[in-house]
């Protein structure tokens, strides 16, 4: 299993700042950054990466019925 990220040129700082700002957003949350192609044109997350971010998605229902209940 593989997902990836488009890095744009056209962000602020360029593809190489963009790359900097998707392995940041990513670490936070599983420990580890995404690799980055070496044309630096997009972040591959592998399967380890994927769980991680997966655990955060299924926190959402959980949190909007806290709200829910407030």
């Amino acid at each position: 299993m593989l997902g990836y990220t488009i890095l744009s040129v056209k962000a602020p700082g360029g593809g190489d700042e963009d790359a900097k700002r998707i392995k940041a957003l990513v670490k936070v949350p599983t420990g580890e950054e995404p690799n980055i192609d070496n044309n630096h044109e997009r972040a591959k997350y592998m399967r380890r990466r994927l769980e991680g971010l997966k655990r955060y998605a299924e926190l959402v229902a959980v949190v909007e019925k806290w709200e829910r209940s407030a």
